[in-house]
């Protein structure tokens, strides 16, 4: 009997994809992790990279949104 109730009561609660997903998809480039605090970082609040070519100080290869 305690099996039984321990089974249910797994399956009563929301598995881990069921919780992460919530709300819409973000945007491709869209940054929540760590590196959504420093600022040009690619895909920040809508601010393009920088990639230097364009003679503004940033890393070689870093694109922003289009």
């Amino acid at each position: 009997m305690l099996l039984l109730g321990a089974l249910l009561l797994l399956l009563a609660l929301p598995s881990h994809g069921q919780d992460t997903m919530q709300g819409p998809p973000l945007p491709k480039g869209a940054c929540t992790g760590w590196m959504a605090g420093i600022p040009g970082h690619p895909g920040h609040n809508g601010t393009p990279g920088r990639d230097g070519r364009d003679g503004t100080p940033g890393e070689k290869g870093e694109k922003g949104d289009p």
